[in-house]
């Protein structure tokens, strides 16, 4: 089988990490796999088995003014349909709302080709300008299907773009992450006497780490031997590093950036915590739960309570964005290693539930569907 995916990057993220992973998965296979990206190729972040085809579209251009806009994106959508003549793929898929459109316009009439458009997060919650939103109303409709991660956001697809046709997919879970590239080792960040309260992700606004150091200053003072460990960057880490310093955690909070060696910050820390206040499909909290870490989150829209079963799995926080709540969940956790311990066993459960076989074989089985 032919497969052709497109996105806009290979860059360091959640869905750069799932294409890059399910590619590779089919390309052992012996599928023949494509990669398309509107950026340069020189950014990708992922290593991907040889015999995939890589091709850069290399226009990722900021546009100056609405005519520059439109003049862009009708060379993508050349550039993309000349590459879907040329390749004839069986199946190509449009990762995320840009790059579904875009595969969607390129695509038409090319009656050989299955398209499918994918939304990487809760669209509910997306802000992507009325122009976007309004190509994605009328382009998602000819799609063979639309991929969604979650049952919440099939039913905004129902309800906001009846025509279009849905299914869920979630996300896989790779057992164990392998290393991609620069790794951080803990021992050269925690002292070996310190047990890690860990969160992974942007550092924006929507991943709420700001709450999260709040309710991290409301038990550290009576759990010393416990330190808060956040992997990753973004615009908010000096706004981040100043809080933590004026709740006088200084030497118990560590912001360390990105970190290629997830695996191993996994394995040594005793609770993940998830305090974003949207989700999409939390890629970072299903790779935790898979390595046995006893994990908590807010039970925000969309993805934890998919993934958690409160007091089984994991522990659901409500309500959503409020710092107490969070620092009663961890203090609890903190304080019952025994209950950390039993939900990290029942958490390994997702290694089966989400395995990247079992995952990547839904994908297949739905390209080589025939069309209805």
């Amino acid at each position: 089988m032919r497969i052709l995916i497109f996105s806009h990057s290979l860059a360091c993220g959640g869905s750069e990490r799932v294409v890059s992973n399910l590619a590779n998965i089919w390309s052992a296979k012996g599928h023949c796999v494509t990669i398309v990206t509107i950026d340069s190729k020189s950014l990708d972040a992922f290593k991907l088995n040889p015999s995939i085809r890589r091709i850069e579209l290399n226009a990722a251009h900021k546009s100056e003014h609405i005519f520059h806009t439109i003049s862009r994106t009708l060379v993508r959508i050349y550039s993309l349909r000349k590459i879907l003549r040329q390749s004839r793929p069986d199946a190509a898929w449009g990762v995320q709302v840009t790059a579904s459109v875009l595969l969607c316009l390129a695509a038409l009439r090319i009656r050989s080709i299955k398209v499918f458009a994918s939304e990487r997060s809760y669209p509910a919650n997306q802000r992507i300008g009325w122009l976007r939103n309004l190509t994605r109303r009328l382009t998602y409709p000819t799609a063979y299907r639309v991929i969604l991660l979650t049952h919440e956001s099939l039913i905004w697809l129902k309800n906001t773009i009846p025509r279009a046709r849905g299914i869920v997919i979630p996300n896989p879970s790779v057992y164990p992450l392998p290393d991609a590239g620069r790794g951080i080792p803990p021992h050269e960040i925690v002292r070996p006497n310190q047990k890690i309260l860990l969160a992974v992700g942007r550092l924006n606004a929507s991943k709420g780490f700001d709450i999260l150091i709040k309710a991290f200053a409301e038990v550290a003072p009576a759990n010393p031997a416990w330190t808060l460990v956040i992997v990753g960057d973004g615009e908010l880490r000096s706004t981040l590093l100043k809080l933590a310093r004026e709740l006088g955690l200084g030497d118990c909070v560590h912001l360390i950036g990105r970190a290629g060696n997830m695996k191993d910050w996994y394995e040594c820390s005793e609770i993940y915590v998830m305090s974003s206040l949207i989700e999409g499909f939390p890629n970072s909290l299903l790779e935790a739960m898979a390595h046995g870490c006893a994990s908590t989150s807010f039970d925000c829209d969309t993805g934890p309570r998919d993934l958690i079963v409160h007091q089984k799995n994991g522990l659901l926080v409500n309500p959503v964005g409020d710092y107490k709540a969070l620092a009663i969940t961890i203090n609890d956790l903190m304080k019952d290693r025994a209950l950390r311990s039993a939900l990290g066993e029942q958490a390994k459960h997702v290694r089966r539930c989400y395995s990247i076989e079992q995952i990547s074989q839904s994908w297949e089985n739905l390209f080589l569907q025939e069309r209805s």
